[in-house]
């Protein structure tokens, strides 16, 4: 048996002496100079890169040390019904690792739009969507801020006045206008 491409046969239930027919399945092959990783991604996360379609990727894959460049292919037209995820389509860039088979796992980090003029706080400073609690004036009071994106652990926001500092734990609403000290410099803000 022979293809019309360099690859590799992932399943085959051919044995010797089995005689085989035209348009019978026998197996399972792939293109090694077509293989794509498979990324779920949230429609927000999407919409924050601005356009996915050829953005570069970083691939690591599992059980290598070094990343490989890669870039966007194409995004999925359907959003799945029971994950609420979009299924992006990264080919690896020329000259990808003759190691890189089907069902291997990778993590894969692609960059979004630089974000201008953006302030970053830790996810446990912001209070529902978009509530921080300050302490100005020497008191405990509560402000809304302009989320611009979030992460798992951060959220950046448009800049906004922390007067004397962003209060990073959960406020009840009782100690709203009390009084507050700061007992601790603010950390370098990034």
């Amino acid at each position: 048996m022979s293809f019309p491409f360099a690859g590799a046969v992932t399943e085959s239930r051919i044995e010797l002496g089995l005689l085989v027919a035209p348009g019978q399945t026998y197996g399972q092959v792939y293109a090694a100079e077509q293989i794509e990783l498979v990324a779920p991604a949230s429609p927000s996360d999407l919409a924050r890169l601005e356009g996915a379609n050829d953005r570069p990727a970083q691939i690591r894959i599992e059980g290598r040390e070094t990343p490989m460049a890669g870039r966007v292919a194409r995004v999925g037209a359907r959003l799945d019904p029971r994950t609420r995820l979009v299924d992006v389509f990264i080919a690896p860039e020329e000259g990808g690792p003759a190691d890189l088979r089907p069902g291997l796992f990778a993590t894969i980090t692609l960059d979004g739009a630089e974000l201008d003029a953006v302030m970053r706080l830790p996810a446990a400073a912001v209070s529902g969507l978009d509530t921080i609690h300050r302490v100005s004036n020497g008191r405990i009071e509560r402000t809304r801020i302009t989320v611009r994106t979030r992460t798992a652990d951060s959220v950046f926001a448009e800049p906004f006045d922390a007067a004397q500092g962003v209060i990073v734990s959960p406020v009840p609403d009782i100690l709203l206008g009390r009084r507050a000290d700061i007992i601790a410099a603010p950390a370098e803000r990034s």
